[in-house]
């Protein structure tokens, strides 16, 4: 028989303690190898931040050679900053080269590191010596070879910018605010544009205040019975889907963007394949261009005159020229709010492209004109005027405010405003009927009526 002494007792107790501080130390230094800046746990993260960014460099990548080969090797820096807006937003410095891409996993990734993967130079127009405008003095024909100012200083809201490919109307074309007030006129040699001058941004748009992202920004609208009064809150938040607002896409089936039958009449003219999610992202990235743009010239311009059809076939465009039929929703080329829109997308200048105006665009543009004495909330905004009762443009001079045509008469103006879930909004006044320039109201989109035309706005890079 066998018996267990005190001694054998001890030592087995001193084991088992001795074998727990063993076990708690090890534990101690498998959590510290888990949790600290280096340990698993953090590894792991950094993995899958290292997967996120590979792959959206990747996507860019794809983007960048798709448009390098289809534009022949012309791919230029405005061209890259518009592929990295669809994968986030940009901040940081003046340069594109020194701006962050913030992604939407919230990966930040320096526009510099994407380049110098990517290995690509920058295309740039070299024309001759010659033919470069200086500062006030463009060429012997007077189309501006650059964009700049007629006087070389910076664009302010009484300076204007003047697009590369177009020129002052003016014979003496360098602008006094008296000037920019009666209305500041430029064309490409056939259509012409009026610049509507927008000194503070923010009683235009809303959310320039925040990060540099398409999705925070909206237009800030005003009532059509008095244009210094915002309409529905817009001046404060960003509006609901029921609301007055854009920029944004109409979800109803019936007779909008949630029937993509309608999405189809834009894809077949303008070559893309637009369902309802990829088209509102492409509205908001719009909107945030052309907010940007009007926040760095401290202004935009306007068709001077209603749209009209240039070009019979698939090819064929919208732009604002006098003296010609403008363009309506009853048309085979131009059918509906959707031909419409995709025909003005069709307008390009070299960078200079064309786009139906935005709400806000439309109510800073009343804004202007009221400021100058025009009382556009009346049917009579000056003693003399009366609408224009045909469908030719720019013939009537009584239906003239600041140097724009056709804002009481020819045709109802559609513009990019969106109303409930299945409205697009019109302005202005038509032939038929006669309302005040401000006035704003709604139709179906799918709506082919002969009186429903278009009013252009351009985006200057």
């Amino acid at each position: 028989m066998e018996f267990k002494t005190k001694a054998n007792m001890g030592i087995t107790l001193i084991s088992l303690v001795i074998t727990i501080i063993v076990l708690i130390i090890l534990a101690g230094v498998t959590i510290s190898s888990i949790s600290r800046n280096n340990g698993i746990i953090n590894k792991a993260e950094q993995a899958k931040k290292n997967v996120q960014v590979s792959s959206v460099i990747e996507k860019i990548q794809v983007d960048v050679l798709k448009k390098y080969n289809s534009q022949k090797g012309k791919f230029t820096e405005s061209d890259f900053e518009n592929i990295l807006i669809n994968y986030g937003s940009l901040s940081g410095g003046p340069e594109l080269i020194s701006k962050i891409l913030k992604t939407k996993e919230k990966n930040e990734i320096p526009v510099k590191d994407i380049l110098d993967l990517l290995d690509i130079k920058f295309y740039v127009d070299k024309k001759p010596d010659v033919q470069k405008p200086t500062p006030g003095k463009p060429t012997p024909d007077g189309i501006f070879t650059e964009t700049s100012t007629v006087d070389g200083n910076t664009p302010t809201e009484n300076n204007p910018i003047i697009p590369e490919g177009f020129k002052p109307m003016d014979i003496n074309p360098t602008p006094t605010p008296d000037t920019v007030n009666k209305g500041f006129v430029i064309t490409d040699g056939q259509a012409e544009f009026v610049w509507v001058p927008v000194p503070d941004i923010t009683k235009m748009v809303g959310g320039t205040e925040k990060q540099n992202n398409p999705g925070e920004r909206w237009g800030k609208l005003y009532s059509k019975t008095n244009i210094d009064n915002p309409e529905n809150g817009t001046d404060i938040a960003k509006p609901t889907n029921t609301s007055y607002r854009e920029p944004d896409v109409l979800t109803a089936t019936s007779n909008a963007d949630g029937n993509q039958a309608y999405l189809d009449i834009m894809n077949n003219i303008l070559g893309t394949s637009y369902n309802i999610n990829t088209f509102k992202t492409e509205l908001e990235k719009d909107f945030y261009k052309m907010s940007e743009s009007v926040k760095k010239y401290k202004g935009f311009y306007v068709g001077r005159y209603e749209s009209s059809l240039v070009g019979s076939d698939n090819n064929a465009y919208l732009a604002p020229i006098k003296g010609a039929m403008s363009a309506n929703a009853a048309g085979s080329l131009s059918s509906s709010w959707y031909g419409l829109y995709a025909r003005q997308k069709k307008y390009k200048k070299g960078q200079i492209e064309g786009s139906m105006i935005w709400g806000c665009q439309y109510d800073a543009m009343m804004k202007w004109m009221k400021k100058n004495r025009v009382n556009v909330e009346s049917l009579t905004p000056l003693p003399e005027a009366s609408k224009n009762t045909g469908r030719t443009t720019g013939t009537v001079e009584t239906d003239k405010l600041c140097n724009v045509y056709d804002l009481l008469g020819n045709s109802y103006e559609w513009t990019l405003e969106a109303h409930n879930t299945y409205f697009r909004v019109n302005r202005g006044g038509n032939y038929e009927y006669g309302v005040s320039p401000a006035n704003r109201f709604d139709d179906f989109p799918n709506d082919t009526n002969l009186d429903n035309s278009i009013r252009a706005a351009l985006y200057i890079p």
